[in-house]
């Protein structure tokens, strides 16, 4: 933990001087996954960072420690078993880090984005500046949209009253853009980096991303929300629950490799 607090006082210096921003504790469940099967305590901690999320203190983020390695995240298959097992959290939202070819203008260009599930705009509870976010159905159903951030809208498409409807080309795939979030959304939130992530689409995870061949990649991440009245030990007794469920359900044939 100290040589965490260590890391982070650089960008958590940087923060407190940026406008707009404001130190707010959000705190981490890690829910702990043993080398075999067995389920291991709570693990506390903090993230230094917050923007203005609505009720930020009922927010969570779930991870798994698997033997000895922390913070290693979460799986695909994580996030749906959450989602529908957990009675602590009124919402539960899967994301990962990715990046995309840019095209569409005079020169592409690389941007950092997210995939994320809709339940991670539901988390949050931030509504977007211009249009709308994806919904669960257009995520189950591989819709291909996208939601920017005012610096994409700004920087790329000069704040274009009528963004919303038009094409936007990622990997030389067509999205239609469906809404811009405010400026100051940032999610994923990166630790001395602001401004980051430039647009989201739906996570709409694969056959193979849910196959048992990917039962142990913990590429991926979940943000939740306590239930009004649910203690944080309270969510840390639920979460370990739901990783007790998973570990049952986990391939018998990679147990003694996790």
């Amino acid at each position: 933990m100290q040589t965490f607090l260590e890391e982070l006082r650089y960008p958590l210096r940087r923060l407190i001087k940026s406008p707009g921003f404001s130190l707010t504790i959000v705190l981490i469940l890690a829910v702990s996954i043993g080398a075999t099967t067995a389920i291991f305590s709570l693990v506390e901690g903090v993230l230094l960072r917050s923007l203005p999320f609505a009720d930020p203190e009922r927010l969570v983020v779930l991870g798994e420690h698997v033997g000895e390695n922390s913070g290693i995240g979460a799986t695909a298959r994580d996030i749906g078993t959450y989602a529908a097992a957990s009675s602590a959290f009124s919402s539960v939202g899967g994301y990962s880090g990715t990046r995309y070819e840019l095209g569409g203008g005079d020169t592409p260009e690389v941007v950092d984005a997210a995939r994320m599930t809709a339940g991670v705009f539901t988390t949050l509870g931030v509504e977007p500046m211009v249009g709308r976010v994806f919904t669960v159905q257009e995520e189950d159903a591989r819709q291909p949209v996208a939601v920017i951030s005012d610096a994409l809208w700004l920087n790329r498409y000069h704040r274009d009253a009528h963004i919303v409807g038009t094409s936007i080309t990622l990997d030389r795939s067509t999205y239609s853009i469906i809404g811009v979030m405010p400026r100051s959304f940032e999610f994923p939130l990166q630790p001395g980096q602001l401004d980051r992530t430039q647009l989201w689409i739906p996570m709409s995870l694969t056959a193979e991303e849910l196959s048992d061949q990917n039962a142990g990649a913990w590429g991926y991440q979940m943000v939740a929300r306590l239930r009004d009245g649910v203690t944080l030990q309270q969510g840390a007794q639920d979460a370990n629950r739901v990783a007790q469920e998973i570990m049952r359900n986990f391939p018998a044939g990679m147990r003694n490799e996790a």
